[in-house]
């Protein structure tokens, strides 16, 4: 759980960092994510790699989503709510539901649609990825 909310520190500091000319806000993006990157490797002794992976991705961008939407007015809607359910059903699905004699194939699978589903709801405007950005005229 630290590494996911140290994922989403770093996250939020390139973010305000306005395109890494803000050398406070790199540093913090810097040591965010060496942390975040550490703490996940903690995991990776005892949790298998889909797990770990598909959970630390999934709540990430649950976070990211919830951080934009309160901090930055990030329009959502529907398939936003739609978007975020998806992920965190897959995520509990994952981690409740995990049979430990499951073979790396099926892991392999559900990291696979953890990602189709993540990606599914990745819109590229021009040069910039907005992720859940829906633009209502």
């Amino acid at each position: 759980m630290l590494s996911i909310v140290l994922e989403t520190i770093g996250t939020v500091c390139i973010k305000v960092s306005d395109g890494f000319t803000k050398p406070w806000l790199v540093l913090g993006t810097c040591v965010s994510y060496m942390a975040c990157f550490y703490f996940l490797s903690l995991s990776l002794k005892t949790i298998p790699l889909g797990i770990v992976y598909s959970t630390w991705a999934g709540l990430g961008l649950v976070l990211a989503t919830a951080i934009s939407i309160i901090c930055f007015k990030q329009h959502f809607d529907l398939m936003t709510i739609f978007g975020v359910t998806l992920i965190l059903v897959g995520v509990v699905v994952l981690n409740f539901f995990f049979v430990s004699s499951l073979t790396i194939v099926m892991h392999l699978i559900w990291v696979v649609i953890s990602l189709e589903v993540a990606t599914f709801f990745v819109f590229h405007t021009g040069s910039h990825v907005h992720l859940f950005h829906f633009d209502v005229p």
